[in-house]
Order: structure tokens, then sequence, then C-alpha cells
């Protein structure tokens, strides 16, 4: 019942043009019909049918989608859009962390974070494991040497990415925000597409065929500062980008919090991008 009115409230305008829409075909289709019928239904029965079926046929129009798939214009990649847990979903999972690849929970890295969840329950707490790959994956990429209170100090650029197999399931960890002087993490909309620029390079190189599966990189912690939406829209131009330049994985999904279903129109998305 909460989805239907969250999606009248977003939709008003769409759900009242429905209603009336509804009711003025099933008068005109209905009416007719039951002319040359022996029901004898008139009057205010035959008035608050046709009102309650406009209801449902508007209601139906709106009733928010939890997932909608489509075609990227002039590319073989299918998108699919969907409100679910990342971590549930098959495919490589896309993680996004910051430039020092912090692996202390905590202040440095929020348990809340996709990053924090994937430390504390793919790899059960156990931070050196994390570490490992990260020192043996970037041993080769220029970094800077950063004097920092607590963490690490050796700072990465934005897009760096490192692969994590565990359960046979591949995790891209890439850098997608900076880390200001009190440790709090921070993204932009420049900084962000540069970011999905670096994974989408990688991610040719490890997907083997597989889905890629990536969560609404900047509106977490790190807030890029847009609504949900519009962070929706980045993602889609950055893998379009990115598919001009070459072919990416077949099948991508941009996974979505449940909670944002209050924001986000998938069946809008959808009308603008297939």
């Amino acid at each position: 019942m909460n989805k239907i009115f969250i999606g009248i409230k977003n939709n008003i305008k769409k759900w009242l043009l429905g209603w009336f829409l509804g009711y003025t075909v099933l008068w005109t289709i209905i009416e007719p019909i039951l002319a040359f019928t022996t029901l004898n239904i008139t009057g205010l029965y035959k008035f608050l049918g046709f009102i309650l079926l406009a209801l449902i046929i508007a209601t139906y129009r709106v009733y928010p989608k939890k997932e909608i798939s489509f075609l990227l214009k002039n590319t073989g990649t299918k998108i699919t859009i969907v409100f679910d847990d990342l971590f549930k979903l098959p495919g490589c999972k896309a993680i996004p962390v910051n430039e020092f690849f912090d692996s202390k929970i905590g202040k440095l890295v929020s348990l809340k974070s996709l990053h924090g969840i994937f430390l504390q329950t793919i790899l059960g707490g156990h931070s050196l494991i994390f570490d490992s790959f990260v020192d043996a994956q970037c041993k080769d990429i220029p970094h800077e040497m950063i004097e920092r209170p607590e963490g690490k100090k050796k700072q990465y650029p934005i897009g760096t990415t490192v692969v994590i197999t565990h359960n046979s399931i591949k995790y891209l960890l890439f850098v997608a925000a900076k880390t200001d002087l009190s440790d709090k993490a921070f993204s932009n909309p420049a900084i962000m597409l540069e970011a999905l620029a670096g994974f989408w390079t990688k991610s040719r190189c490890e997907h083997n065929g597989e889905k890629i599966v990536i969560p609404l990189v900047g509106g977490g912690l790190s807030g890029v500062g847009l609504p949900a939406r519009s962070l929706i829209e980045l993602i889609l131009i950055s893998i379009l980008k990115a598919t001009k330049e070459q072919e990416l994985s077949t099948s991508i999904t941009i996974c979505l919090l449940p909670d944002l279903i209050k924001q986000v129109d998938l069946s809008e998305i959808q009308k603008n991008w297939r």
C-alpha cells in the first residue's frame, strides 16, 4: 500500500490524467456493449464501476517499478536498474573506496558503507587480507605519501582499481572519493566521472563475460551532492562514453538502495534512455 501512495505522490499529474483517460475509454467502449446486452447496469452502480476501474488503471500506471532493463542506445550493452542489495546480486561487484584503500573500520571506513560491509561481512573483518591484495596490485602504480594522524599513507589516483576474488565472486574496489584533512571522504561530479572511467577500464579485463553490478556511486557517505536521479544519469553517461571507446560487459546492473524508491521513478529513466 505504501508503494501505491509513493507512486501517486511522485506522479500525481500522470495519475489524474490516467484516471480521466481510463474513465473516458471505459465509457466509450463499455457503454455501447451494454446497450446490446441484457445486463441491466444503470445509474449509480455503472458510474461507480467506471470510477473504480479507472482508478485501478491509473494506479497501475504510476505503481513504482522495482526493476527495469533496456539496451543502451547504439551499443550492445543491456542496462538493468534495480532496487536491491548489491551483495545478493550475481556478477562482478563494484565497491567504491577512498584514495588510501583504508581498511580500519570506524572513523576511516564506516561500517554502513559498501567498503565497510565488504571488509566486515565478506572478508570477515580480516583487514590484512584486503591490505595484501592492495599492496600486491598497486605496487607499480604511482602514488604519493601523505602524513595522516591514522590510516594508510599511500594515496592512489582516482579510478585505481583492485580486484579481490572471494568464494568465486569478483569484487572490484575502485577509488571513487578523495579524503580531506579530517579523514572525511568527499567527491563531486568530475571526481565521480574520473573514477568511473578508471573502473570501466579495469573491468574490461576482469569481468570475463560476467554481469557487472555497480552501486549508486556518489550517493553514499562521500556524497556528490546531486539527487539520485542525476547520479544515475551520470553513471549511464559514463557507460555510454566507455562503450564508445571499447566494448564493456554486455550486461551492467545499477543497484539502488530500496529506500530510494521514494525518490527515483524508474519508468522515467527507461523512457529517456531506451
